[in-house]
């Protein structure tokens, strides 16, 4: 049962559903009117199309058609786009997304419009004031990443695909209670796991009963893993250093 029905958030007042202010699709219900439609409560109702539009529907109505309603506005749009109501964007570009068509759909007032990036990703969707208001910005979302990537860069050091800064980090996480990085006791198991994380996979080192022996596993993990390329980088850095002097 829809949320606007139950007990909690309905009131009976003379044997009358109270939905006064509860909003229903892209309708609002204000007041009830002395009408009545199959024995149904009229309602009168705003919509929150441009215009607010006042219309009048009955109880069954609203508890029917849910989202489906609407003052009309909603199958106008491409009539709306044609006199002028709706600004029209029509293959306009807004960063990198191209706006295709208007949509039935609204936020608040906002036609929301489908769009497509200029990486090749369609069916995107945003209201028009989003699209006007996030310039250079705006895409669906590639241009986000290809600056989190940039400044990934710029602030750490990559060998063979592993951020060095990652792999010489030997602070424990929060949750670790072995006070080794990489080994947790398995409670299934009853037993110390041992794993190692490298280039975005993770290896099982094996089972052990003593933490010793886990936190032994982990350490030779990580002279085979991490130590040859921090090594390769120190080096690196060492030589370009020399250069500079």
């Amino acid at each position: 049962m829809p949320f606007y029905l139950t007990a909690q958030n309905s009131l009976i007042r003379n044997g009358m559903l109270d939905i006064a202010n509860l909003k229903i699709g892209h309708l609002t219900a204000l007041r009830p009117t002395d009408e009545r439609k199959g024995g149904a409560v009229v309602w009168e109702c705003r919509c929150d199309c441009e215009e607010e539009n006042i219309v009048y529907r009955t109880t069954y109505q609203l508890r029917r058609l849910t989202r489906n309603l609407h003052c009309g506005c909603q199958d106008a749009t491409a009539e709306k786009l044609k006199s002028g109501r709706i600004a029209d964007v029509t293959n306009q570009t807004f960063g990198r997304l191209t706006a295709l068509r208007p949509t039935d759909k609204r936020i608040g007032r906002a036609v929301i419009w489908e769009c497509e990036c200029s990486c090749g990703q369609k069916e995107i969707f945003r209201a028009l004031d989003s699209l006007r208001d996030s310039g250079e910005q705006q895409s669906c979302g590639c241009w986000l990443s290809e600056i989190s990537k940039e400044n990934s860069k710029k602030n750490f050091h990559f060998v063979g695909g592993t951020r060095i800064e990652s792999i010489k980090n030997q602070k424990l996480l929060k949750n670790n209670k072995s006070g080794v990085r990489g080994v947790h006791f398995d409670n299934k198991a009853n037993k110390w796991r041992a794993v190692i994380y490298f280039q975005g996979k993770q290896i099982h080192l094996g089972l052990f009963l003593e933490l010793n022996d886990a936190a032994k596993a982990r350490q030779e993990a990580e002279d085979v893993y991490f130590k040859p390329i921090i090594e390769e980088f120190e080096a690196t850095a060492n030589a370009a250093q020399e250069e500079e002097s």
